[in-house]
């Protein structure tokens, strides 16, 4: 362990077999390290600044690290044996506990993820501090996807930060400043509450959401969550198709969104006509979403708590050329219509 870096992982020449005797070598010249496992080289590591450093083992936490070392030495350049031990008076030299710490935890859980920040917000009640824990997905790869726990610190008489309570929901203060100049709602819109990620549009698994035309005037885009994961070797196209009596018709418009351009996290991916077209209130169309891609996938935002009375989630299994309903669910869309 180098202080100030994160541990290294390197892939071996060989797997290491359980039950197998291996030397271990670590060498340090100047500013380089390198390893050895039986006298091959396995590891260099450039850069070092200490100008000394320590030998030790590290005790496994439940995460299946074992080994069993049979003798340990350390050697200065010149030859001279600086530290030599095959543990046959046991352990003693080594094990050196640190200080006991006492205190009270403030989490033991981190509200379901790891701790990552605490951010100060000057509100027209005073400063409060909200604490973050990043909610990584089970070590997905695709840590864009992670959630954020939020919630507001509180603190004693003197000061003292309380436990953390890890609550559904907290009331926070406005913060101070001018009222914000929010853009104009769009014409159509499934909402945004109780929306949740998910990756499956792949081959020939493609997604629809329909939507109703609330009023007279030009539909002139529509927009859509999704995001990328798995590395998807082809664009991501989204067709704006109308809808008569339930069932996804003919294409008005398509666009395809090449994977560089689609984010790792859920954002907005578009279509935006190339002529706005005349539309009457409840006229019908459906947003679809599809790909060719072999490997990966692109994903969806999706809600089941409070679906869009306008419209229906749908799904398809053969690349569009039939579709289902998804009752009660409603995909994250938006679209405007102008005078």
């Amino acid at each position: 362990m180098i202080p100030g870096r994160s541990a290294t992982t390197v892939p071996l020449p060989q797997p290491i077999a359980t039950g197998q005797s291996y030397d271990i070598e670590i060498s340090v010249a100047g500013g380089t390290i390198e390893t050895r496992i039986d006298g091959q080289l396995v590891d260099t590591t450039t850069g070092l600044a200490a100008g000394s450093g320590k030998v030790g083992f590290r005790q496994s936490n439940g995460d299946g690290e074992r080994a069993t070392v049979a003798a340990v030495s350390v050697t200065a350049p010149d030859g001279t044996v600086l530290l030599a031990d095959d543990f046959t008076n046991g352990l003693d030299k080594w094990d050196s506990p640190g200080a006991v710490i006492t205190g009270t935890n403030l989490t033991t859980t981190s509200c379901g993820g790891q701790p990552t920040d605490v951010l100060p917000i000057k509100t027209n009640a005073g400063t409060i501090y909200l604490y973050q824990s990043d909610v990584w997905m089970d070590a997905k790869a695709n840590e864009a996807l992670a959630k954020h726990y939020w919630q507001p610190l509180r603190f004693d008489d003197a000061g003292v930060i309380l436990p953390i309570e890890c609550g559904n929901s907290y009331q926070v203060t406005i913060p101070t400043g001018r009222p914000a100049i929010l853009p104009p709602p769009p014409a159509i819109s499934t909402g945004h509450a109780g929306y949740r990620t998910h990756w499956d549009v792949s081959g020939s698994l493609a997604r629809a959401q329909t939507f109703t035309i609330p009023k007279s005037g030009k539909l002139t885009g529509v927009r859509f969550t999704s995001f990328q994961s798995g590395h998807p070797n082809a664009p991501v196209t989204l067709e704006l198709k109308r809808v008569h009596n339930g069932a996804i018709g003919a294409t008005v418009q398509s666009v395809e969104i090449p994977a560089n351009q689609v984010s790792w996290a859920a954002r907005w991916v578009g279509l935006r006509l190339d002529r706005p077209l005349p539309v009457q209130p409840g006229d019908q169309f459906a947003l679809t979403v599809s790909t060719k891609s072999a490997t990966g996938a692109y994903g969806i935002a999706y809600t089941d708590a409070d679906p869009y009375g306008g419209g229906q989630a749908m799904i398809s299994h053969d690349a569009g050329a039939t579709w289902q309903v998804e009752s009660n669910r409603s995909l994250h869309l938006e679209a405007e219509v102008t005078p």
